[in-house]
């Protein structure tokens, strides 16, 4: 294994070591796979730590015709709880999301 190998898979196998699941990619799936026990010293193979799934919360308001949100969906960004004043007659809903990876 090259320095440069070693430096480009140090982060990857300090958190494994940390108990982080780690993928590699199959050019041939096109996918990354996870992988139970990863043998590090095999050249050319990509590794990563797996990402872990976002999360965050939509609003959706009806009608469409409220210039203040156009009928749209937005995103609110990670964690929190979130105020919206919404005129009388109105309605909205609250949307978990989650990916799924």
């Amino acid at each position: 294994m090259t320095k440069q190998r070693a430096a480009e898979l140090a982060p990857v196998i300090a958190a494994y070591g940390a108990g982080k699941s780690v993928q590699i990619y199959q050019d041939w799936t096109d996918k990354w796979v996870d992988l139970d026990s990863p043998d590090f010293d095999a050249s050319g193979v990509k590794y990563r730590v797996k990402p872990e799934p976002r999360e965050w919360v939509c609003i959706e308001c009806q009608p469409a015709e409220i210039t203040e949100y156009g009928g749209k969906i937005f995103a609110s960004g990670q964690g929190g709880i979130i105020s919206v004043n919404v005129p009388s007659g109105y309605s909205n809903r609250v949307i978990r999301v989650r990916e799924i990876l």
